[in-house]
Order: structure tokens, then sequence, then C-alpha cells
């Protein structure tokens, strides 16, 4: 590690209640991989702590395997009593249980942690602390949050610790960092810029990468096309500007930002249902066009035109703009061109393809120069690894780091043949292929490859069968065409070289990547913050190695391979890809400026959460029955799949206590005959279209008596059945007219079913202890063991069934038993005490043997009144 690395570490470890943000692709998960095993090795060397517990959270699945396959592959990790786990969906509820007990490092998933937090499985006392990964991403309401809420509660020694690599995360909306370090109850805040001093003492020094920054001159028809899609953003904003319902200040340069569509989305959602489907139809060529932008440079010109002729296929409002018209015919003269009814190829290579080759062939050339050296050994006894505690140096790092240096040299030779190791950085999937398809099978191949495949999709729609001709062309020349890889063995000044070149990503793996792969050049597509500054502390940690290894006595003629990393930086002059690298930068510096005033100025201090009161009992109840439910906390039983929605947190905040519990019938149990099944506005449309709300409602109508379907909304997103612009015109959609129509006849059918509409899960929250006032707590055992398969099944009988389910001692674990066993109500009587036991328990079976039994008639026969003639069937 770095010493800034290292730094950062030890500042993070100082307090208990920390938020580290580092500047973007600065080393985070090895900063946040040394404090977990700091943590973890500090645990063993008290005897209080032998099983010492940790959590890490907010991170994504496949980032979580890489940072315990980094773990498990680091000699200091392999000290330790307990390896770094992953809690998947793979893991049981006794698996996950027998882990926390065994005490470890692990990394969960908040949602799966939550419901073992609020079931007891995992006890918040026995977890000694929690880091937070991607703390910038912790929302109001999310899973990570609840766990830190359900932690703090309970468990005051423990620590808590956020680490983020996203600065400028923190700075949009409006008081950002204060929300962010309220959730996670943190007091105290470290900040790692690319400006610090210690981070500029490790990356400024001799073993930074030779950098060729290589600025493209766009291509003339490039350039045109560029303009003329800029054009028609420029129009497509004016257009949306016009709508009387949205207040716009968006400008040409604003929509080609990153953050375009998120910002635009934030103005929309509010807006959303009062839009006319002009304006909708206009936001979403807007998005459109964008992509257009980004594909102009990153893909080749069939990818291109491609796209284009897919989005004219759609009909949008620019379609029919000079813009559009020249747009099209350029994209097609890249590609083609129709002369004398023949078809005559134009295929345009990717401008950056020639430097991909150029960087692989130089730097064979190169590899070649160097002088080879046998693999180094250390002459020294092989070093003995000590896992440091929170006290010690950093001795046994730098011992390990000059061990695994020199096992293995930069370029081995193996039976005489050279590798030269070459990394190419793509921005996307559809780059990444497109570079592969590039190194193994050429230029003219993957062209041709991809204008076969373009030609055969046209050709289904062509009436003069020119362009199917030209497909079969294609495919006949694709036959005879020797591919030229360039990953081919090849022989240069009398010696054997095999290249491997790599594609790699900017994200979080890229530094895994290099330490991996070691390559000799690493060839930049676009200007990406990440991979330089990944590439930046890459070199620096190479450089820190090999000053270890002066230190180190070699063998005789060993020689230290050279650190020097070849880069070529490619971007194109006067484009949005540069633009955004720029903003990029500027919207970082702001931030960092932004972080370090709140530092300095502001006196921060967050008071640990605490238990909320269940709500005040009505004053029309007498004492007792007031004083009873002040000592009973209310209680809701929410099903397990529900904890992917925020409506649990909510509950718990209003001072709801929640019990996670496997129902197979309705979402929320809130009293014994109040049952809730939830539905978002999409889950609504696709159970309404596909039946299954329909079944969901007959369960919930047949189990208990106030059933609630309970429809809830985005409180950032406007939603409407129909819209002030519908209304105005005496207009209704067909989709809208068959969800009323649906729901309508949903309601028609169960007249029990009552629907709440809610705008948010606070609103939700407030309805549920609404509701609850005066109920019976509900019973979880009793919901969760409903017969699933019985609850499938329809019944004919829905009204037998509702007298049979007041019926004393009758409840929805033996009332389908009962009906089994008697067939049908007046059956009922007939039934003996004991056959009665053995279907429903013997304390139920004595109610319902009473009730059915016991004389309810008066013992007056005069005050009967007159009798009522039987009636009967037709």
């Amino acid at each position: 590690m770095l010493p800034y690395q290292l730094g950062a570490v030890e500042n993070w470890l100082r307090s208990r209640a920390c938020l580290v943000v580092l500047g973007r692709g600065l080393g985070t998960q090895k900063v946040l991989l040394e404090a977990f095993r700091r943590a973890l090795a500090a645990g063993q060397t008290d005897g209080q702590h032998s099983q010492r517990v940790l959590v890490l959270l907010n991170t994504p699945q496949e980032e979580a395997e890489l940072l315990a396959k980094r773990a498990s592959a680091d000699p200091l990790w392999s000290g330790l009593r307990a390896n770094l786990t992953v809690i998947g969906p793979d893991f049981s509820v006794e698996d996950r249980a027998n882990a926390f007990a065994r005490g470890g490092a692990f990394i969960a998933n908040a949602r799966i942690l939550v419901p073992d937090l609020l079931s007891g499985r995992v006890l918040p006392e026995t977890i000694d602390g929690i880091f937070v990964n991607h703390a910038h991403g912790v929302a109001e309401l999310s899973a990570d949050a609840f766990v830190l809420r359900l932690f703090r509660l309970k468990n005051q020694r423990g620590f808590v610790r956020a680490i983020s690599d996203m600065p400028d995360a923190f700075a949009r909306g409006q008081g950002q960092l204060e929300k962010v370090m309220q959730r996670c109850f943190i007091n105290d805040l470290e900040i790692w810029p690319r400006i610090r001093k210690e981070v500029q003492d490790c990356l400024s020094h001799d073993f930074q990468p030779e950098v060729r920054q290589i600025n493209l001159e766009l291509p003339r028809q490039v350039q045109q096309i560029q303009r003329h899609i800029l054009n028609i953003v420029q129009g497509t904003l004016g257009e949306l500007k016009k709508d009387p319902n949205l207040e716009l200040n968006f400008q040409v340069r604003d929509s080609v930002a990153a953050a375009f569509e998120a910002e635009l989305r934030q103005i929309l959602d509010p807006a959303w249902q009062n839009l006319g489907p002009q304006a909708r139809r206009l936001v979403g060529d807007l998005g459109a066009v964008r992509r257009l932008l980004t594909e102009l440079l990153r893909g080749d010109a069939v990818e291109f035109l491609r796209l284009l002729e897919n989005l004219c296929d759609a009909s949008p409002v620019w379609l029919h703009s000079p813009d559009a018209q020249a747009l099209l015919a350029l994209a097609k003269d890249r590609v083609y061109e129709v002369q004398s009814g023949r078809c005559v190829r134009k295929l345009e290579p990717h401008a950056k393809w020639a430097k991909v080759l150029e960087a692989v062939d130089q730097t064979l050339s190169d590899v070649i120069q160097q002088p080879v050296a046998p693999p180094i050994e250390l002459k020294a006894e092989p070093v003995s690894v000590e896992v440091p505690g929170l006290g010690s140096d950093d001795s046994d790092l730098e011992m390990v780091a000059v061990h695994r240096v020199t096992k293995k040299p930069r370029t081995e030779p193996t039976d005489g043949v050279l590798e030269p190791r070459v990394l190419v950085i793509a921005p996307e999937d559809r780059s990444r292929l497109q570079v592969s398809a590039l190194l193994h099978r050429g230029v003219e191949a993957a062209l041709l490859d991809r204008l076969g495949a373009y030609l055969r999709d046209r050709g289904k729609r062509d009436r003069d069968g020119l362009v199917a001709r030209e497909a079969e062309a294609v495919a006949q020349e694709l036959q005879q065409l020797q591919p030229r890889s360039s990953l081919q063995m090849r022989e240069v000044a009398g010696r054997l070289c095999h290249p491997r070149v790599d594609v790699a990503e900017p994200d979080s793996e890229l530094e895994a990547r290099l330490e991996e792969m070691q390559p000799h050049t690493v060839v930049v597509l676009e200007p990406s913050l990440q991979a330089i500054r990944t590439l930046e502390v890459y070199c620096a940690n190479l450089g820190r190695k090999l000053n270890q290894l002066k230190t180190v006595k070699l063998e005789p003629g060993a020689q230290a391979p050279t650190p020097r990393l070849q880069v070529y930086l490619l971007a194109f002059e006067d484009s949005i890809e540069k633009y955004r690298y720029q903003q990029s930068l500027l919207q970082e510096s702001q931030a960092v400026d932004s972080i370090i005033r709140f530092r300095q100025h502001v006196t921060w201090k967050v008071d640990p959460p605490t238990e909320v009161a269940p709500p005040e009992p009505s004053s029309r109840r007498g004492g007792g029955a007031r004083a009873l439910q002040a000592m009973v906390k209310p209680r809701v039983v929410v099903d397990m799949r529900e904890f992917r929605s925020t409506l649990p947190f909510m509950l718990h905040l209003r001072g709801l206590a929640v019990e996670p519990v496997t129902i197979p019938v309705g979402d929320y149990v809130l009293s014994r005959d109040i049952c809730v099944e939830r539905k978002a506005i999409i889950d609504l449309v696709q159970s309404l279209a596909s039946g299954r709300l329909y079944q969901q409602a007959q369960n919930l109508c047949q189990y208990y008596s106030n059933p609630l379907l309970l429809v809830e909304f985005d409180p950032a997103k406007g939603f409407v059945l129909q819209s002030s612009y519908q209304i105005a015109r005496r207009e209704i959609e067909v989709g809208t007219r068959d969800l009323l129509g649906k729901l309508s006849l949903l309601v028609l059918h169960f007249p029990k079913l009552r629907l709440m509409w809610s705008p948010s899960p606070r609103f939700t929250a407030d309805v549920y202890l609404k509701l609850k006032e005066g109920r019976y707590q509900p019973d979880s055992k009793a919901a969760a063991q409903i017969d699933a398969e019985e609850a499938d099944v329809p019944h004919s009988n829905t009204a037998a069934f509702d007298v049979l389910r007041k019926l004393p001692g009758v409840t929805p674990r033996n009332m389908h038993a009962l009906a089994r066993k008697a067939g049908t109500l007046a059956a009922i009587p007939d039934l003996s005490l004991e056959e009665l036991a053995e279907v429903m328990g013997k304390p139920n079976a004595e109610q319902l043997h009473s009730f059915v039994h016991a004389s309810h008639l008066p013992a007056a026969t005069q005050d009967r009144g007159p009798e009522i003639p039987e009636h009967t069937a037709e």
C-alpha cells in the first residue's frame, strides 16, 4: 500500500464513527480491505473479542466476490482465523445464523440482514462494527440505513465506518453530505482528494507512466454528423420548453453532460402525469438522440447507421427536419453508396482502431529490445509474515510486497517465447466487443462482419433485392478472407513473440486487473478519471516495490524489471467525450472544496437513535384499556419479500414492531382480521393483466374478514389514472380504460375488498396505525401456517367459507381440515367432540362443540313471536 493509503486507514480507525472520502481512482478497495483486516486482527489480540463479528454493507455482488478473492490471495489475511465471507442468497437462514455465531468478517446484503436482525437470529449486540461501502449511495429509507438504525438502537459500543470514492455525489442536492452522515450515525469526516499533499507526494515521482496523449481530429463527416445531432437536440429542447407544465432552463451544452438525464428526470417526474403525448414523445426522442452522440464516437460507422435507422423506424418527432435528413444521408455515406443500381461499399474504420494496433506493434518492438533477465529470487530465507494489529508498523507489508514482486518478473520467457502484454481500457460493453473483434480478426474482417449483419437485417425490408444481394456477396467475401489477428504468435527480429491483449472496463476491478496482468502498455480509448487515477496509483505501487528491491540481495546476473509503463491516452478534439472528462474534473474539484469547507466550519454531532414510543391510545377508552395498550407495542407481520421496499423501514420509524415472516396470503397482516396486499403501480398493471391479482384478492377475502388492496406510488413521481390533458380533451387512453375496467370488475366481484391509494410510505404507515387502533395483535404463526396450496385453490362456495370462518374455534389453520372432515355446514353439529378435536385441537373443538349444541332460544315460548315458515329451494 502507498503511504497516503496507510494514512487514510490509520485516521479512519482512530474514530468509531467516521466517513472517509477519497478521490475517484485512488485505491478505495485497498483502503477498505486493510481497515477491515486490521479491525478483525485487533479482536484476536484481545481474549474478550475472540469471536469478533464485522459486517460490510452496500457492496454489489460482483464487487463483494472480488473483495473476497483479493482478501484470500493476500498473505496478510492468511494469518487470521477468519476469512472474508460473502453472505449471499445461497445462504439459508440456519447457515447465516451459524456463520454469525462463529464470528468473522462478512459482506452481507442489507435486505437479507434486516429480517435476521428483526427476528433475533442475529443480535445487534454481537456485532463489533459495520463498514459501509459507497456511502454516497445510502438512501433515506434504504435497507442499509435500516440495518444501521437497528444496530445503533441496541449497540452503542460498536463502530460504524463509511467510505466513498465519489466526492461529487455529495454535492448533488441540498445538504447531501449531512444527510448521509445522519443516516450512517457518523460524527467524523476525513477527505483524501488528489490535491492533498500526501497524495501528491506519493503519485509525483519518477515511476509515473510515460503518457502519450494522442489527440485525434474528428473526421469531416463525423464533425458534420455531430453538428446535426446537436441541432436536433437544441430543437427538441426548444419544443419541450413550450410546454406550460414544465420549467426548463437547459442549454445544448447541458444536454451532453453525463448527469443530464438524471437532472431532467428530477424535473419531469412530478409533472409527468400532466404532460401530453407530444411532450412525452419529445422526452423519449431526446434520450435517443443523446445515445446517438455517444455511439458516434464509440462505435464504428456500421453500428452507428444501424442505431440511427432503428430510431428512424420509430418515427420520432424530429425525423422530417432538415437536420435529420442530412444526418441520415451522411451516416449512409460512411457505409455504402448506390451507384447505377450497384451497392458500393465505403467502410470507414474507427479512427482509434489504428492507434490500438499501433500500440500493440510498438509494445512488441519495445519488449524485444529489453534485455532478458532470469527470474529474480531472494537470497535470504523466506520471509515470515506476521499479522499486525492496530499499533504495528508496515515492515511486514513491505517484505510481503518484495516477496511477491521478486517471484515474478514483468516479462517471463516461456520456452524462449516473449509475451508482450497490452491492456485496452474501453468504456462499455459494445466498445469492448468491437475492440476484441478488431484484435482477433483484423479491421477488414471486423467491419465486413458488422456490415453483413446490418445488410441481412435491412434486406428483409428491401423490395428490389439490392441489399439482400449485397449481403450474400459480403458473406462469400468473409468466407474467403483470411483473418489478420494481432494476437497470433509471430517472429520479430529473430525472436518469437506471443502478444497478450486484454480489454477491461474503467471500474473498481481495474486495479486488480493491472496487478494480475502487469501490462507493458495500456491504451485508454476514452478519457476517464477513474482509469487515469488507477494507472497513477498502480505505477506508484510498482515504483515503491522496485525501490524496496534495491535493499534486497539478488542472485548474480539478476536484473530488476523496468517500472516504466507506456500509456496511450486517446481523445477526439472538440468532442463531447473530452468535454465530459473536463466536466468530471471540475465537478470533483468543486465537490472537494465544498466538503473541505464543511469540515472546517461546521460542528457536527449525530445523536444515537432512540426507540419510537407507540402512539397514544384513544382517550375515550377506559384507563385499564389504555394502560394495557401502552404496555404492548403495536406489531405488524410483514412478508419476507416486502423487505425490498421501503415501507417496513417506515413502519419501524413510526413505532411499529416489524415481524418478518413468510406468509402465503397478503403482504402485511395488521390484526387477526386485517390483511393488506401491497402493489406498486407497475405491479398493479401487470397483476391485473395476468390475472394474478384476482387470485390474490380471492385468497384475501377467503382468509380475512377485512382484506385491503394498497396501491402505493412513488412520492417523487406524480400519478393519476387520467391526466389533466386527457380531461381537458375528454380523452382517455386505451390502457387507462382497460385498467379502470379491470379494477371495477375486481371490486364488484369482491365486495369485501377495500382499495387504498397511498402517495408515500409515510402516509401508508400512518394509515396502518389508525387501522390497528382497538384491534388485536396479529398472529404470525396463524398467518404463516395458512396452507399455500389450499390458498391458491379457488372455492366454489365462498359464502359457506365466510360463515365457517366466523364460528368459534375456527382459525385459518384448521378451517380447511374442518371443511374436509364435515363436508357441509349442516354436518358440523353431527361431529362428536373427539372428531372435532382430531382436526382442531381440544380447546378449539370444545368452543365449536359447545356453540353448535347450546340452546339459543329463550325459555318463555310466548315471547318467541310468530313462527317463520320454512322455505324450500325451488
